[in-house]
């Protein structure tokens, strides 16, 4: 993927750049991703829950995805990462927008900016981002949890029906 530089008139996501992640990137991306479980799931985890999933993690997290297989694209505004996308195969690992930034059309931008998103079928969904996801075609199919350290850590499971042309 060459960067894209998208103007779009919808107010907070006007002039992003999507462009693979570097190496430098990574500690922007891990406070991205921290400052939105701890300000963004609180509604949705006990702080018991988000302080275990915060637990161990670190910015060499996310390169070490990079370097086995993990796509990560990143979007900048005015120089600054404002949020960050990843996935693996047919699986969306990570959506994540800078709190402040929410509900700005960055996500949606995120899920169209690169070709091979297309074949994105699964994600397991913070309780938060069901909905979120349902509006680009994603169905609750389970419920599950992750546990880290005896705590579970809810999610729901979605997928995203094959389309299948018509003849």
């Amino acid at each position: 993927m060459s960067p894209c530089r998208v103007d779009m008139d919808h107010e907070g996501a006007a002039d992003i750049l999507c462009r693979p992640m570097e190496e430098r990137d990574s500690a922007r991306i891990h406070d991205i991703h921290t400052d939105c479980i701890m300000l963004s799931l609180g509604e949705h985890y006990t702080s018991l829950q988000i302080r275990t999933w915060l637990e161990g993690r670190t910015p060499h997290g996310y390169l070490y995805g990079a370097m086995t297989g993990e796509n990560y694209i990143v979007a900048e505004q005015k120089g600054l990462l404002v949020a960050f996308i990843s996935w693996r195969g047919d699986e969306l690992r990570s959506l994540f927008v800078c709190p402040e930034r929410q509900q700005s059309g960055i996500g949606s931008l995120l899920l169209g900016c690169d070709d091979r998103l297309a074949d994105v079928r699964y994600v397991q969904a913070t309780l938060n981002a069901v909905g979120f996801y349902r509006k680009f075609g994603f169905q609750p199919t389970s419920t599950g949890y992750v546990e880290k350290r005896g705590v579970r850590i809810p999610y729901v499971h979605m997928r995203k029906p094959d389309v299948h042309p018509t003849h």
